[in-house]
């Protein structure tokens, strides 16, 4: 009869040497593995800081020569491509009259599946909302239900809304408060890291000071206007005079009556 060998099974001392020197080996290589994925996650938060860097260098540009009446479609044109890069539903970019009556939506981006904006007074809607956002304090929230007992009315239209997660950040130019930036989520909760809550500051000021310029820009505007149409209007000869008695406009029937002028 033919017999099979057999080997004999290895001592403890020698399972046990084989133990150590895996475990010695695979010290190195977990190291190993921890270094590279760290170096990857650098090298992604470098590349996504340096995008953001570069999305916020094109928005300031873009408001820097350019006139006051030709802002709008800037704004649109931003709030959508924020909203894509921070990938959210909405983005709204919020208006406060200067009497302080009316917070609406000036200028506001939706996701394709989404129907636009209503640009109506938020007032009665959200009174504890635009009470923060008129007091420079930003408004973050994961959840309407996240809200404080008082906000109850805005609670109940957040929730009609749609809105599951918002964060809006006051617009603060020479020391006036203009509006608010606000961006929401209608399908899922979004959490608002403090990283990207400081970059959107940023973003906030470029579009505190363009609107502050818009405002100024447009009250010359109108100041000339009504300077040169109410005297052009009237069928007397008239003169404008600035502080110091220099006559500085005239209207056509001053003209033709003293054509030194």
């Amino acid at each position: 009869h033919g017999h099979a060998g057999f080997s004999m099974p290895p001592s403890p001392e020698s399972v046990l040497v084989l133990q150590v020197s895996l475990a010695v080996s695979a010290v190195p290589i977990l190291c190993l593995a921890g270094l590279i994925e760290e170096r990857w996650r650098d090298r992604t938060v470098l590349a996504d800081r340096l995008r953001f860097e570069e999305l916020l260098a094109r928005l300031s540009g873009a408001f820097v020569h350019l006139p006051s009446n030709q802002m709008d479609q800037t704004f649109e044109a931003w709030v959508e491509r924020l909203g894509r890069f921070v990938d959210v539903d909405r983005v709204m970019l919020l208006r406060l009259s200067e009497d302080r009556t009316v917070f609406a939506v000036s200028h506001a981006w939706s996701a394709p599946d989404l129907p636009p904006s209503p640009r109506t007074n938020l007032l009665e809607a959200f009174p504890w909302v635009v009470r923060q956002l008129v007091g420079e304090r930003p408004l973050i929230f994961l959840n309407p239900d996240d809200l404080p007992p008082d906000a109850k009315r805005d609670r109940d239209s957040l929730i009609e809304a749609g809105t599951v997660s918002k964060l809006a950040l006051p617009l603060v130019a020479g020391g006036r408060v203009l509006g608010a930036l606000a961006l929401v989520t209608v399908d899922r909760a979004c959490e608002w890291p403090e990283e990207l809550v400081g970059r959107l500051q940023l973003v906030t000021e470029v579009f505190a000071n363009a609107l502050a310029r818009k405002e100024s820009e447009d009250a010359l505007r109108a100041s000339e206007l009504m300077k040169t149409a109410t005297p052009a209007s009237l069928n007397s000869g008239v003169a404008v005079l600035n502080g110091s008695g220099e006559v500085i406009a005239v209207n056509r029937v001053w003209t033709r009556a003293s054509p030194d002028f």
